[in-house]
């Protein structure tokens, strides 16, 4: 998800939705997103490293 751009891509679509200052919210709804789309649990946990990795530094640095 990280090489392909579809982690940076989702993460940009979370934080416009909630803003920047609540990348926690953020993850907890791609979590759940993945969640309720079919994804295992396990599965999940690895994808979303990328993802919360992506949120964060959006909320450190607006500009990444």
């Amino acid at each position: 998800m990280d090489e392909s751009g579809s982690a940076r891509a989702i993460a940009h679509a979370i934080v416009g939705w909630v803003g920047p200052e609540r990348a926690i919210l953020a993850v907890v709804l791609a979590c759940a997103l993945l969640t309720y789309g079919g994804v295992s649990l396990f599965v999940v946990a690895f994808s979303v490293y990328p993802i919360a990795r992506r949120c964060f530094a959006r909320q450190r640095f607006p500009n990444a």
